[in-house]
């Protein structure tokens, strides 16, 4: 294989370079500490929750359908659950509390829970709770009740109006229409007495079913202990979201390889890497030069031009050189056709677009050969930040 050969190498992936910010544990540690007191200091200004149960028991299911002639599913525990937990009122029976309702068929009962913030509120939203749970359970049937009843009482005052005609009318007759309705009028009162009885024996079951359909228990409350849970869940969820953050990091299109350079500006020479991220070290600063120079030398004497991308380099030596120093913000449209210029883009600070456009702005203004030079990367990243997109392969 001969020199001008070369094999591609494939570009950095999300991963590797997020395994590489791992490496800055300062960054990590930093993060986690941060997250943990975030996560404590939500935690301690959360007000504990307090929950409260109590349970309703729905008696005599039976014995009240049949007297009230209403089907036993309207005392269904599960279905009065279910309407229970559709109404508003009901779900948040005071402001900053929430109420459920559960039914159960077997033990023929509806649970109630709420929660809150404090022992009064759960106290009095339980009651609210208690209250239009029992209205929910009694109101149908007690009202189908009272209908029942109204009818037996209508029909007992029918028969006694029929037995007080004939009590009118019998004096006017005789014979066997006398006979006939003194055995109705008997007939009449035995049912009238019949149904008086049953009446009273009625009335009696609609004035106690109300209080003895549903039987209220114990009331029973604990406090939330779900912190150590939330504490840790917010650790897990920050430790997520701050490997989300490295992998945008590393998926932005930031400048910090050369084969970045090579990949925005295919075909352009890039002169090579420096480090000092921050401060540039005198090693740093001769190996800068003599790139600098270097390249100077390359262009047979032509006048080259500087420019920055995210600065680290002093201007000053790029004058010294020799190097005509440019504005990134105002390149010159009178550079002369056939200008040469050095782009110095500073790791980190510049994104692949930012290459791509500076480089098409330059040979929009006649531009001939434009290099690049990629300073401040952190020391330790210097190798690897040195890779390029193509090595050569000597034969």
């Amino acid at each position: 294989m001969t020199s001008d050969q070369s094999v591609p190498v494939v570009y950095d992936s999300i991963v590797s370079i997020a395994l590489r910010l791992l490496r800055r544990y300062w960054t990590v540690a930093a993060s986690i500490v941060a997250l943990i007191t975030i996560a404590t200091l939500l935690l301690a200004s959360r007000p504990s929750a307090l929950s409260a149960e109590r349970t309703l028991f729905i008696n005599d299911i039976t014995a009240v359908s049949e007297r009230a002639e209403a089907p036993t599913e309207v005392l269904d525990p599960r279905g009065v659950a279910i309407r229970l937990n559709a109404q508003p009122d009901f779900v948040e029976p005071v402001p900053g509390t929430l109420a459920v309702a559960v039914g159960d068929g077997t033990a023929l009962s509806v649970a109630i829970s709420v929660t809150g913030p404090d022992a009064a509120s759960i106290t009095e939203a339980m009651d609210v709770a208690v209250m239009i749970a029992s209205d929910e359970i009694r109101n149908p049937v007690i009202a189908q009740l009272e209908l029942v009843v109204g009818s037996e009482q209508e029909a007992l005052e029918a028969l006694r109006g029929q037995v007080a005609e004939l009590n009118a009318t019998l004096p006017s007759l005789a014979g066997t229409e006398q006979q006939a309705a003194i055995l109705t009028r008997s007939t009449l009162s035995e049912e009238i007495t019949l149904r008086s009885a049953s009446l009273s024996t009625l009335e009696a079951f609609a004035q106690t079913a109300e209080s003895r359909l549903v039987e209220v228990g114990d009331l029973t409350s604990e406090e939330d202990r779900t912190g150590p849970v939330v504490l840790v869940g917010g650790v897990i969820a920050g430790g997520v979201v701050t490997a989300g953050l490295f992998g945008l990091f590393a998926a932005s299109g930031r400048v910090r390889r050369r084969l970045h350079i090579e990949r925005a500006a295919p075909g352009t020479p890039v002169l090579g890497v420096l480090g000092g991220a921050g401060k540039q070290s005198d090693s740093d600063r001769v190996k800068g030069r003599r790139l600098v120079e270097q390249h100077v030398q390359s262009l047979d004497g032509a006048q080259a031009h500087w420019l920055g991308l995210g600065l680290t380099w002093d201007q000053s030596a790029c004058k010294a050189l020799g190097l005509d120093v440019l504005e990134p913000s105002n390149v010159p449209s009178d550079l002369p056709a056939g200008a040469k210029v050095l782009v110095e883009v500073g790791e980190g600070k510049v994104s692949e677009t930012d290459v791509a456009s500076m480089r098409a702005t330059l040979e929009g203004y006649g531009v001939s050969h434009v290099a690049w030079l990629l300073t401040g990367v952190p020391d330790r990243d210097v190798n690897w930040a040195n890779v390029a997109s193509q090595l050569a392969h000597q034969s």
